[in-house]
């Protein structure tokens, strides 16, 4: 059987991705509208209940209490009633299997998977912007020397040039002692500028020495998504060639992307193995489907106000029996629909198809792959079938298909003698 190529793997993965954002998104709106809903009541009454116990005297105890109870019990009832509709959601989507598919158009334009390369943002901005540069400090300014004035009028005669010589000291001196400060203060401010200059410098060599390893490491990330989605794109070129010529590789990669857009419920997975034969022109299928034991059997959700718990009823033997028989009947037909469907070409002209599960099997005890139906249709009768209205069990023995009486039991069938002798 071929396995998954690369381009279809990376389509997997989009669509399993896109597939499980919605879920998500519809589970958690769901989650969202249940909750609030389930906590406004539940404000509104114990609102209710609370005001009923502030205002009641005594004797009002109880019924205070009891409104109380009731605001509780609601919204254990309102719980029991958003599970019931989360089941009721999964059944829906296991029933509708075949119908979800039919308003699609599973041709894939292998032009759609042309890729371009998408770079993240540079992860260091802040490596782009320069250091700022220290501002220098204004020195002091220096001092000036200012000799004392001289002595004037008769003072000058007596005694005044010993005054003013003695002042001229002074002056001097002090001016002396004040530039020696100044030039303290001057040397300390240029020794600080000097050291805030090199640390400066020092911060500016190592961030442009980070930015290039970076720069470095950025475009040699980006170089590889280049590259891996030129390769990518290269791979597609050959495909759409091979394509028009029918080769067996070319096909199997192709129904590979088409089966990886098949996307379906998380809760019932299908996975596939698949393998062109180009001289036949045949497509040989095998899907496995989840085990019977993998489904839910609950039927719906109560509260049980006595026990102050939620049970659950369980679906009849027959509701389970039938739900898993109709899933895996219509698994068959959805698998041979979308690959006739998307082989716009008719490469394909004839489809041999498997459906099976994994699991022990109850007659042997040991786990084995156990065959629920073998088909092998041809594409001009089965696009004739309107499938938007048919029972797939009948159109499955339309198409002569070989079919477990009891999939739901892991009943299997005898695939022995292959598809074909049936």
């Amino acid at each position: 059987m071929a396995k998954r190529g690369f381009l279809a793997e990376v389509n997997r993965q989009i669509k399993q991705a896109e597939k499980r954002n919605q879920q998500a998104q519809r589970t958690a709106a769901k989650a969202k509208a249940t909750a609030e809903r389930d906590a406004e009541t539940a404000r509104k009454q114990a609102d209710r209940a609370r005001a009923a116990a502030q205002k009641a005297a005594v004797q009002d105890q109880k019924a205070a209490e009891k409104a109380a109870k009731l605001a509780y019990e609601e919204m254990r009832s309102l719980e029991a009633e958003s599970r019931t509709a989360g089941l009721t959601a999964e059944y829906d989507e296991i029933d509708s299997i075949l119908s979800a598919t039919l308003d699609i158009d599973d041709y894939v334009d292998p032009n759609s998977l042309r890729q371009a390369a998408e770079h993240p943002p540079f992860p260091r901005p802040d490596l782009l912007q320069p250091t700022a540069p220290p501002i220098p400090r204004p020195l002091p300014p220096e001092p000036t020397y200012a000799p004392p004035d001289a002595v004037k009028g008769i003072g000058s005669l007596v005694g005044g040039k010993g005054r003013l010589a003695k002042a001229t000291a002074k002056a001097q001196t002090d001016f002396a002692e004040l530039h020696q400060a100044w030039q303290v203060q001057t040397g300390a401010h240029q020794r600080f500028d000097q050291e805030q200059a090199e640390q400066f410098k020092a911060l500016e060599a190592r961030r442009i020495s980070d930015l290039s390893l970076a720069q470095q490491t950025y475009d040699q990330e980006c170089q590889q998504r280049e590259t891996e989605i030129s390769a990518a794109n290269k791979e597609l070129d050959e495909l759409i060639i091979d394509l028009t010529t029918g080769t067996e590789t070319a096909v199997n990669e192709y129904i590979g992307i088409v089966l990886s857009n098949s996307v379906y419920p998380s809760f019932f997975e299908v996975e596939t193995a698949f393998r062109f034969d180009a001289e036949l022109a045949e497509l040989e299928i095998t899907a496995w489907v989840p085990a019977p034991s993998t489904m839910s059997i609950e039927k719906a959700f109560k509260y049980v106000k006595s026990k102050d718990e939620i049970t659950a009823t369980t679906l009849s033997a027959k509701a389970q029996k039938d739900r898993y028989s109709g899933a895996v009947h219509a698994v068959a037909l959805r698998s041979l629909h979308e690959v006739f469907e998307a082989d716009r070409q008719a490469i394909i002209q004839t489809i041999s198809l498997t459906i099976a599960t994994g699991a022990t099997n109850p007659a042997t005890g040991k786990p084995e792959s156990i065959a629920f139906i073998t088909v092998a249709a041809a594409r001009e009768s089965f696009m004739a079938i309107d499938l938007s209205n048919v029972v797939p069990l009948a159109t499955l023995k339309h198409l002569g298909a070989q079919v477990s009486k009891d999939p739901f039991g892991l009943v299997g069938i005898d695939t022995s003698q292959g598809v074909r002798s049936l």
